[in-house]
């Protein structure tokens, strides 16, 4: 939510093409940390280790974040992986990189690997975004 409110404020302090390189420069930096700070304190507040060896062990998940829960419902909808991965992508990249990156509980950061999928995800987030901030900003300006 932190990285939605700062997005917001550098849209409405910067033109357009500014904002882009901001927005992205500062969502990706912020993600970049939380996933620095997820793997230095080796607590898994997201459950998503918890959540992958579960998957892997084919056993019953019973502890559920929202993020979680988000997942066991993509993959119900969408009965498939591929429709989970776009998700996935188009929406967070924190939570795209610590689901995808192999194995659970390695507190690994970012492999190089999935770095690339980091950034394309940080990308697609940022440009998602910065088109519903600057509609909605359009939006009001119409209106009033």
């Amino acid at each position: 939510m932190a990285i939605k409110i700062i997005e917001y404020k550098i849209a409405e302090l910067y033109t357009f093409k500014i904002a882009i390189l901001l927005m992205f420069l500062s969502s990706f930096t912020i993600r970049y940390l939380v996933i620095l700070v997820y793997d230095y304190i080796k607590i898994d507040w997201l459950l998503i280790e918890n959540f992958k060896e579960k998957q892997s062990k084919k056993q019953t998940i019973i502890n559920h974040t929202a993020i979680t829960r988000k997942i066991l419902k993509l993959k119900k909808i969408g009965k498939g992986r591929v429709f989970v991965f776009i998700v996935l992508v188009c929406t967070d990249p924190v939570i795209t990189v610590l689901y995808y990156r192999e194995g659970h509980h390695q507190w690994n950061n970012i492999p190089s690997k999935n770095f690339m999928l980091f950034f394309i995800s940080a990308v697609i987030c940022t440009i998602t975004l910065a088109g519903a901030i600057y509609s909605i900003m359009g939006l009001i300006d119409l209106i009033f």
